[in-house]
């Protein structure tokens, strides 16, 4: 089967409106391949970091094609756009606020709770280091004077407020925290499509005029307008990742027979892509990430017509979201475990040999502990939240 027509399967199902509830439980396994080359690519991106194979010189031409893997936070945002425009997008049918934000928490909150819970532990106690929680993040204080207002933010996603909480209290934190940002801004892209789509695109365009400067008051949207547009635009980047996951959500509508034919969206769309070449990521360039994008989207057509890779895919992809919490910290103890063994990166061979290892015990270790995780914790939630 074609590879859109994979894609698209989640969206050509004909819905009364009672039957919304019926199509979120669907799983599409084209999406869950592209789940899949995304975890692997950012895991691929810390094993180079952790193995100290990023340090090595001699191999330029490998050790840059593994930091494309940043790119994968960029594809599960356009996933993510697909799936809730599948599910949500159709505006005759039935939207329940109340409906959409119960199961979209339920799948990403208690994950981000369990790992909050869990980094703070190992900050009061075994302090095995990775990202470590920042020091002097809110005013003047101290991290243990300010533990309970850093707490509350980030129980409520806010850490956004300051440059100095942004991506430091859970590893990889400030993707979550974007996510949460997609969910509120679909709201208004399902009620006011072009008009989001246009305002985005024009946001985008104005990144490189727009300047950011450190060292500012911990609240970094405090002062100029200037300073306000460059903290949103060109630190945290809103724009830009709310535009790729606007592309996915995009890329929905062209692929549906039904919505094939308005040239509207099509000019839309290469709006949008063309605006998103203007502007910035946390990590890497925009031009790279949309390669990386189409890239991916081709390898899975190809891994959907072996059935060997569409499984391992798939499957990896279907636990990526405790895959994508869990890698930080399995990396640590594996790095913990060849520094106390005493081994040492000598020539190419042993650093090539590292990085593999690196990667294959993380993925593995991740991909069990993400079967047990999916099956007897995250998946009830879901289910639970479901049926409300």
């Amino acid at each position: 089967m074609h590879f859109f027509q994979r894609l698209s399967n989640i969206s050509t199902f004909k819905f009364k409106s009672s039957e919304i509830l019926e199509q979120s439980k669907v799983r599409n396994s084209t999406l869950d391949c592209l789940r899949g080359i995304a975890i692997i690519s950012v895991v691929c991106v810390h094993s180079n970091q952790y193995s100290s194979f990023s340090n090595f010189a001699e191999v330029p031409t490998f050790r840059n094609l593994i930091n494309w893997g940043v790119y994968g936070v960029e594809l599960f945002f356009f996933i993510s756009g697909y799936l809730l425009n599948s599910i949500y997008g159709n505006q005759s049918k039935p939207f329940n606020n109340y409906q959409f934000w119960v199961r979209r928490l339920a799948r990403i909150y208690p994950l981000w709770v369990i790992f909050l819970i869990f980094q703070f532990i190992l900050f009061m106690t075994m302090n095995l280091g990775g990202i470590p929680i920042a020091k002097n993040s809110i005013g003047d204080g101290k991290i243990l004077e300010n533990s309970m207002m850093i707490l509350i933010l980030t129980l409520t996603f806010a850490l956004w407020i300051s440059p100095n909480l942004w991506n430091t209290i859970i590893p990889g934190g400030w993707s979550i925290q974007a996510e949460v940002l997609n969910y509120l801004f679909f709201s208004f892209f399902r009620k006011q499509r072009y008009f989001c789509i246009i305002i985005f695109g024009a946001l985008n365009f104005m990144t490189r005029n727009i300047t950011y400067k450190p060292n500012q008051p911990d609240i970094a949207f405090m002062g100029s307008t200037e300073q306000f547009l460059g903290y949103f635009l060109n630190y945290l980047c809103i724009s830009t990742t709310f535009s790729f996951f606007l592309l996915g959500a995009i890329c929905h509508g062209l692929i549906t027979t039904k919505e094939r034919k308005n040239i509207f969206d099509i000019l839309t769309f290469l709006f949008l892509l063309i605006s998103i070449l203007f502007g910035s990521l946390p990590f890497g360039n925009t031009s790279e990430a949309i390669i990386f994008i189409f890239l991916s989207c081709l390898l899975t057509h190809f891994a959907m017509k072996l059935r060997v890779a569409e499984l391992i895919l798939g499957k990896i992809g279907k636990v990526s979201y405790f895959m994508y919490f869990a890698h930080f910290y399995v990396l640590i103890i594996i790095r913990k475990f060849h520094e106390f063994f005493g081994f040492t990166n000598g020539g190419s061979f042993e650093i090539y040999g590292y990085f593999f290892i690196y990667l294959m015990l993380c993925l593995t270790t991740c991909y069990l502990l993400g079967l047990l995780s999916f099956h007897f914790f995250e998946n009830p939630i879901i289910k639970f939240a479901r049926s409300k």
